[in-house]
């Protein structure tokens, strides 16, 4: 027997329970549609015992001209699958008769070799590269995958992309965009075109794109935040100090109106009120490592050392045997920005080496092993993971490694390789502009400008920057 449906936009579906085990999934269903029907395919795991959006493909069936025909889908779980539900979801009242459903595994080359036109397997395969860090691959498949089946999620998705793990920010404006044209009402999409233009120091176009955000969905509360950044970014800082206010008046929980105050305080250099701001972000996010360093660095700011040293030996009590090793290498990089930071810095190795260990493939990553072994007095084993970094990835912008590769060398005797890597850090410090972007947030200057001095101070050069900077 059929099943005979009509779409209506009412949720009409059919389903059952089933055991599937985990992996790629082929669905074919044998039907006979009058028009064009957008339908979906939704599913149940065991890790996820529920329906919900990101459990769901879409696809079209065409017309069948009053003939039985079979239409192919894709998808992949990542746990076993409980339970599949079709679900015609075109609201123009569009019949549809189901002859039959089957569900198969097959590898995902098999299935690409089946059906090369099968837009969701790309993005199936994207999704793997992107598990496996493979961010050009990734980026091709989603690429291949729109020019199948364009959707602005799909464009969302690949300017992300290209904005977070490829760097390329005008690529990633250019498919926000037209993400935008095809779901004008689309906030995510109009946010993150303006995280692109942020991160190009193209402030009027960010703050012009977070203001539209927000008049889309003036509850989502980062869209104020970013909007306090760009605003505080471009010099204006009477319109950041406003949103930044606004933030804390909308939710006087949130930690992102505090944050953004103290970033505004911070560019003022009023480190007074930010102390009181870095209080109030801590008291809020006291299970979070975040708002553990602007804390530190604030303590530096006013000169107070005994108040840092202090921290950071509650900080080593705290996280000291943290197992996220996000917290473990924010913990150790705090507590070597300057020297006496604990009183044995050897218990901060193990928790750079949990750091390095969750992202070894990265160079920078190893950038906490070295300040620990640094602050240890193990000058060797600093050079060695400092030449990682410096060395062949000649990753020259991070001028912190290279002012710490100056005061190995010292510490080791190398007096002309010593001069060479300060006065590598010190043109890169003055010249802001050049640096890796977190290293213009004023906590990457105020580290690289304390770290700087120590280095003069080892190393006996006299600074000669205006102002005493």
């Amino acid at each position: 027997g059929t099943v005979a449906i009509t779409s209506t936009g009412d949720d009409p579906s059919i389903g059952r329970e089933l055991r599937a085990p985990a992996g790629t999934k082929e669905v074919t269903i044998c039907a006979r549609v009058e028009g064009e029907l957008s339908s979906e395919f939704h599913w149940v795991t065991t890790r996820s015992r529920e329906f919900s959006p990101d459990k769901s493909v879409r696809f079209v069936m065409e017309d069948s001209a009053g003939q039985w025909r079979t239409y192919h889908v894709n998808f992949q779980t990542d746990s076993e699958l409980i339970n599949l539900r079709f679900h015609p979801c075109h609201v123009g009242g569009i019949k549809v008769e189901v002859a039959w459903v089957t569900l198969a595994k097959r590898s995902l080359d098999d299935s690409l070799e089946a059906h090369p036109r099968a837009a969701q397997l790309y993005r199936i395969r994207a999704e793997r590269n992107m598990d496996g860090q493979r961010w050009e691959q990734a980026a091709a498949d989603l690429a291949k995958g729109l020019e199948l089946q364009a959707s602005a999620s799909g464009y969302l998705r690949l300017g992300k992309l290209h904005r977070i793990q490829l760097g390329n920010l005008e690529e990633s404006i250019a498919l926000c965009t037209e993400a935008m044209r095809l779901a004008p009402r689309d906030d995510s999409a109009v946010y993150e075109r303006g995280r692109a233009y942020l991160n190009l120091g193209r402030y009027p176009e960010a703050i012009a794109d977070f203001t539209r955000a927000i008049e889309i969905n003036p509850n989502k509360l980062l869209y104020y935040s970013r909007r306090s950044w760009a605003y505080r970014d471009s010099g204006d800082l009477e319109n950041a100090l406003a949103d930044a206010d606004s933030l804390v008046l909308r939710n006087p929980r949130s930690p992102l109106g505090y944050d953004a105050r103290l970033q505004i305080d911070a560019s003022r250099g009023d480190w007074e009120q930010a102390r009181e701001s870095a209080e109030a972000l801590l008291s809020l996010s006291a299970k979070n490592y975040y708002p553990l360093a602007p804390m530190a660095m604030v303590h530096l700011s006013v000169g107070d050392t005994d108040a840092y040293r202090k921290f950071c030996r509650g900080l080593l009590d705290r996280h000291g045997k943290t197992e996220d090793p996000a917290t473990a290498g924010g913990v150790v990089e705090i507590c070597t920005t300057v020297p006496g930071g604990v009183e044995d810095p050897n218990l901060l190795i193990p928790l750079a080496e949990k750091f390095l260990a969750a992202s070894p493939e990265h160079p920078a990553n190893l950038y906490p092993l070295v300040t620990a072994f640094y602050r240890s007095g193990r000058y060797a084993e600093s050079l060695e993971y400092l030449n990682k970094i410096v060395g062949p990835n000649d990753i020259g912008h991070y001028a912190h490694a290279w002012l710490m590769l100056a005061m190995t060398h010292h510490q080791l005797g190398h007096a002309q390789e010593a001069r060479e890597g300060y006065d590598r850090a010190s043109a890169l410090l003055d010249d802001l502009a050049r640096l890796d972007p977190w290293s213009n947030w004023w906590m990457g200057r105020i580290s690289a400008e304390l770290l700087r001095r120590e280095a003069e101070e080892l190393l006996g050069i006299e600074a000669a920057r205006p102002n005493g900077d």
